[in-house]
């Protein structure tokens, strides 16, 4: 489960909605259970794994991983009878196949928010860090020397840290959302977003 996913679940279950969490990774599903209504462990992609798990009973289902089994989990939900279909997409092509197989919203969070935090980053020369919440951080860290000369699609910052790099400062430049081809140098300033226990933890990793 992703931690834009576990979020929204944790933060929905907060607010006094009924969530079913479901993954097929029996850790992450273990890791979660305590936070939502039902955990389930299924196969996204098999309409009788998800019709055991009950999402056929759910007024609306979002699917929070934007990888390519999103679509076939979106149009198992579409013949399931779920009316609403929240998908979160990577890239405005996997966004229309979104939609074209029955998701009835797409969101591209990481496109989004980089538009928001442009806005603020504009505001200010300077970032320290951001309490998105008090368990949620956004701060500025020095790049860690072991990733010098390494691409971010290589860093594995979410799975290894629970951090997402959403910004990197660099000689006196700000890219925001950078393209997972795009290689980290020393003396590069990483923005980072995630729990402010990972954001501490991936800030001592020098």
């Amino acid at each position: 489960m992703s931690l834009f996913g576990s979020s929204l679940a944790k933060t929905l279950y907060e607010l006094g909605q009924e969530v079913i969490a479901i993954d097929a990774d029996f850790d992450k599903v273990n890791n979660i259970k305590d936070f939502v209504t039902h955990a389930k462990q299924a196969d996204v992609t098999d309409a009788d794994s998800l019709r055991q798990a009950g999402i056929a009973h759910c007024d609306a289902a979002i699917v929070a991983k934007s990888d390519e089994k999103s679509i076939i989990t979106t149009i198992i939900l579409r013949e399931l009878g779920i009316k609403s279909i929240v998908a979160k997409t990577k890239d405005d092509i996997h966004g229309l196949a979104l939609q074209k197989v029955g998701a009835t919203k797409v969101l591209f969070p990481e496109k989004e928010f980089g538009v928001r935090l442009a806005n603020q980053l504009i505001s200010s020369d300077i970032l320290e860090h951001i309490e998105l919440s008090k368990d949620y951080w956004i701060k500025e860290v020095d790049a860690p020397k072991h990733f010098f000369n390494c691409q971010i699609r290589d860093m594995d910052t979410v799975d290894s840290y629970g951090v997402f790099v959403i910004a990197i400062k660099r000689a006196g430049d700000m890219l925001i959302l950078p393209p997972g081809s795009e290689t980290i140098k020393k003396g590069d300033v990483l923005v980072i977003m995630g729990k402010t226990a990972d954001v501490e933890k991936f800030n001592g990793a020098k």
